[in-house]
């Protein structure tokens, strides 16, 4: 009998041990968006993706964009973690810097067609 406990414990541990990794890692497409800021926040990173799609940016500058709107994605959970969390101004100066950052995409991916 102690054989047969012995012989399932590796495949037990084996699962054991693997359960974080089916914890959630990303969000995915299908969560749903919240919010002013996360909506525009959204909508930008479909257009930077498809923009890619349709070689308006290459690999570099996907990379490069990518880490500027993550750049400000933090910047916002910067003021939400704040005492007063993320105020009218705050949400404000976000969305003027999405603003600019989209504007910015535009003007590049205009250039390449």
């Amino acid at each position: 009998m102690s054989k047969r406990i012995l012989s399932g414990l590796p495949a037990l541990l084996a699962l054991v041990l693997n359960v974080p990794c089916f914890a959630q890692s990303e969000i995915s497409e299908n969560q749903p968006v919240v919010g002013d800021v996360n909506t525009r926040h959204a909508q930008i990173q479909a257009k930077l993706k498809s923009d890619y799609d349709a070689g308006l940016i290459d690999s570099d500058q996907l990379s490069r964009y990518q880490r500027d709107l993550d750049g400000i994605a933090v910047q916002e959970d910067d003021l939400k973690a704040r005492d007063g969390g993320l105020t009218g101004a705050g949400a404000k100066d976000i969305m003027k810097k999405l603003d600019t950052f989209e504007a910015d995409l535009d003007k590049h991916a205009k250039k390449s067609k």
